[in-house]
């Protein structure tokens, strides 16, 4: 465990320190930023990067260390950079209360102890962990899905995963970005209770407190994350994020910036079936359009399209089609395709398994419910699902009345 804790410094060190280096030199922004902002965007340019280099390479050790070692490189040419940014993430962390010191503390113990455990996932054991150590060791094969079909699922998250391959052979090693995930949506959660605490917004401070208390209950979340592979996390970490920073703005003036495009963006290549954030990214990119701020509009499309060009070739040498395991999209001649009756049977059954488990009821069954599947994929939604989807149903309606 005191190994994987050291980990976890030295990748959050480094996901924070690519976000400062991505904002201030790629963008050339000089603004503030929370430190999650710095952590996400950061921990979003390694990613870019791996998925570039695994296209040709295996993702190995020896590529960790010299992504590690040359970020440590620039930060001896930018010491003063380096010094802001400990200055800043000592301040974000010294503004909070002795007892929410505490309790941050003690969350990070517990997501520590949980993510040094086994995996307790079962995607993660069959198919999650197996596509990593396939691109640790052999890079990207052509036709994996030919193994199994599920090797053809392509993630810009089992890619991110790839790069933590310092401790190898422990569950930890793969659980590592994941556990780091639930330790930054802590921090921050804890963080903006504390800051609207100190504004006297009590309504926000405690509107985000039983959010972060559902998050800590709800076993899948916070705590159930830190000891998978789970790409469906990440989701809701950033999501989560631009919510509280966008909808608790100064002023209330909810105003578009560069991580509404990047990271929907990036949440597509996490999942292809994220497309629906991609609204998101297009509302940003009109109100950029209309600001006129051209230069700004470039960056950040070529930086999405590093994302999203990787992302879609990857695809292809995978499993033949660039948005696997949908085939309407056959661009490409390739010769290591999957059999179409395999795959037709996969899609069938992500289809109707999402409307209701096989545990309470067999695809055949769930088939022949047609369009009055609803009632029942809601009778058999754990009950942390149905506090969710009514808390979310509410929240979306109450949103629609006030908002209009």
């Amino acid at each position: 465990m005191l190994t994987l804790f050291f980990v976890q410094i030295l990748f959050i060190i480094a996901c924070v320190w690519a976000g400062f280096l991505f904002y201030k030199y790629i963008l050339s922004q000089d603004q503030d930023k929370p430190v999650i902002f710095y952590a996400l965007s950061g921990l979003i340019l390694i990613t870019l990067i791996t998925q570039l280099f695994v296209l040709f390479m295996p993702v190995s050790v020896y590529f960790t260390s010299g992504l590690l070692v040359g970020l440590a490189c620039i930060g001896l040419f930018k010491r003063t950079d380096i010094k802001l940014l400990f200055q800043k993430i000592l301040n974000e962390f010294s503004s909070l209360s002795l007892p929410a010191r505490i309790l941050f503390i003690i969350i990070w113990i517990i997501i520590l102890n949980i993510s040094a455990g086994p995996v307790i996932m079962d995607d993660s054991e069959s198919y999650h962990i197996q596509s990593i150590k396939w691109m640790q060791e052999y890079g990207t094969v052509p036709g994996l899905v030919n193994l199994h079909e599920r090797f053809g699922f392509n993630s810009s998250w089992f890619v991110c995963v790839a790069s933590s391959n310092l401790i190898p052979g422990t569950a930890g090693g793969f659980t590592l970005f994941n556990s780091i995930l639930s330790v930054w949506l802590s921090f921050a959660s804890i963080s903006k209770i504390s800051q609207f605490q100190r504004e006297k917004n009590f309504h926000s401070a405690f509107a985000i407190m039983i959010i972060f208390i559902l998050s800590l209950v709800i076993w899948p979340l916070l705590r159930g994350n830190a000891a998978s592979t789970n790409y469906d996390f990440i989701s809701t970490c950033v999501i989560l994020v631009l919510s509280l920073e966008i909808f608790h703005s100064p002023n209330n003036k909810i105003l578009p910036t560069t991580e509404w495009i990047i990271w929907p963006v990036f949440l597509f290549t996490v999942r292809v079936i994220n497309f629906p954030y991609l609204i998101l990214s297009l509302v940003a990119l009109l109100f950029f359009i209309k600001q006129k701020r051209l230069k700004m509009i470039i960056l950040v499309m070529v930086f999405c399209l590093l994302l999203i060009i990787p992302f879609l070739i990857r695809s292809v040498i995978l499993a033949g089609y660039p948005f696997y395991p949908v085939t309407y999209f056959d661009w490409f001649n390739v010769d290591w395709k999957p059999d179409p009756q395999i795959t037709e049977r996969l899609l069938q059954y992500i289809k109707y398994y999402n409307r209701v488990p096989t545990t309470y009821l067999e695809i055949e069954q769930t088939k022949a419910l047609g369009s009055n599947w609803i009632p029942s994929w809601f009778h058999f939604l754990f009950l942390f699902d149905k506090i969710l989807v009514a808390a979310g149903t509410a929240g979306l309606v109450l949103g629609a009345i006030i908002l209009f």
